[in-house]
């Protein structure tokens, strides 16, 4: 069944192949689009990942197939990316709006910096690790939350 509904899927994907971010009345739909697009490119990868991990027998015939259907249907979603498709039901990261969203209470670096003081620590202060844990909690939402207002503050002043 999975696999019928995937040719479908692949079948509805080829036969607008031809299709360019100009061919599509409305950006919803070329949303809809590339959405699935990656859809089917999941539903390939996962296959492959789970032969790669120990998950799952390999199988050298259906590996060669997933790889097929990857090679084929990689090119289909940039068609999606056009004017207007960034708004709408979408979760794209700010990079690919042109916005550099690097910044924060808490970065890569420091998060790692503090696990690293914490694990130091509690060789000595048990309770080291659960105090550095909570640390990284809130102040980990604390960044995602500033970046989020950076964001919309950079996307409000680009609006004409």
């Amino acid at each position: 069944m999975k696999t019928r509904l995937i040719s479908l899927a692949l079948a509805g994907l080829f036969a607008a192949g031809g299709a360019s971010a100009q061919s599509f009345q409305k950006p919803e739909d070329a949303i809809k689009y590339r959405k699935a697009a990656f859809t089917v490119l999941v539903a390939h990868f996962g296959p492959l990942g789970a032969m790669a991990n120990g998950r799952m027998p390999f199988d050298a015939a259906a590996a060669a197939r997933h790889g097929d259907a990857i090679a084929m249907v990689s090119t289909l979603p940039w068609a999606g990316f056009g004017p207007g498709t960034d708004k709408g039901d979408t979760r794209a990261k700010a990079e690919s709006l042109g916005i550099k969203c690097t910044e924060g209470i808490l970065t890569r670096a420091e998060r790692i910096g503090l696990l690293v003081i914490g694990l130091v620590l509690s060789a000595w202060l048990p309770l080291a690790m659960i105090v550095v844990l909570w640390l990284l909690a809130i102040l980990s939402n604390l960044t995602a939350l500033q970046r989020v207002w950076v964001v919309r503050k950079a996307t409000r002043d680009q609006e004409p």
